[in-house]
């Protein structure tokens, strides 16, 4: 049979199992991708539920805002 195809029954096998390696590992990455995309947008909304910023984080105030000076309020 090997003359008949002209190929090595052995090598053929290797071949198949080398694709079915190749797409296991395929299905592997794409799994693993697809649970970071699902942790990170777990992180996201984690964030936003808390009312912060994932792009901006608020540290120390605005910088925008004036110091606000305390003084004691006296009755007239």
């Amino acid at each position: 049979m090997e003359n008949y195809l002209k190929k090595d029954v052995h090598a053929a096998f290797d071949e198949i199992e080398v694709k079915k390696a190749e797409e296991r590992r395929m299905k592997r990455e794409r799994r693993l991708a697809e649970e970071a995309t699902q942790r990170n947008k777990s992180v996201i909304e984690d964030v936003q539920e808390a009312g912060g910023s994932s792009s901006q984080p608020e540290v120390g105030g605005s910088l925008n805002q004036e110091d606000i000076e305390m003084i004691e309020a006296k009755n007239v």
